[in-house]
This record gives structure tokens, sequence and C-alpha cells, in this order.
């Protein structure tokens, strides 16, 4: 049985999180901020990888050393030299070179069934 929340604890005391409504984590020393869909973010006394072992693999991807994507909310990836991932959110976020072919083994894993 996948999980649908987790909880988190935060200076204000615990919230629990629908995990489909996380667009993504990301890093900012020692603290990860948890960005939601609907604008709201979390700031969380972990480092991102005890964050990235709550969540649900492989919906959740490591795009970059300081980044957890929600790959039911990327819109597009932008084939720049950057490779940009581009949010449902608008926001861009960077995809390390060295995931790239990571990134798109995963994503034909999680959405092949949408392929023609």
């Amino acid at each position: 049985m996948q999980k649908e929340k987790i909880y988190i604890q935060s200076q204000t005391g615990i919230s629990f999180l629908d995990i489909k409504d996380i667009l993504y984590c990301v890093a900012e020393g020692n603290y990860t901020k948890i960005m939601m869909t609907d604008n709201s973010s979390y700031i969380v006394s972990k480092h991102l990888k005890k964050i990235e072992e709550q969540l649900p693999a492989p919906i959740f991807f490591r795009c970059h050393r300081s980044w957890i994507i929600n790959l039911n909310h990327v819109k597009e990836m932008c084939r720049n030299q950057k490779h940009t991932l581009i949010m449902n959110n608008h926001e861009a976020i960077k995809l390390s070179v060295r995931n790239i072919a990571k990134f798109r083994k995963t994503i034909d894993l999680c959405f092949n069934s949408f392929k023609n």
C-alpha cells in the first residue's frame, strides 16, 4: 500500500502533507524547503536525503543534488544547455547533466502508457 501523506515537524508543530500536493523539495543548508501546489511552503530541519527517504520513488526524482521533484508536476523539459525542467507553477529547475539519462528512464517507467 502506497502512503498518501507524510508528516513533518516544523517550527509551528507537526503538519500532515498530501504527497500528491508536493511540487518539489529543495535543500537550503541544513534545512529543506517543501513547496506545495497551493504555493505554501514548509521549512524543515532535516537534510534533503532524510526527506527523500520518506517520499515514494520513482514519482519523486532527485534531479539535482539540491532538488527533488514530483514528476506528476513537471510540465516540460527544455533542451537548452542547462536541461531545465518547467514545473506546473512555471518555476524552472535545473536537471543535472549526470541525471539526464536517469530522468529519461524514470519518465519512461512512470509514464510509458502515454507514449505513442
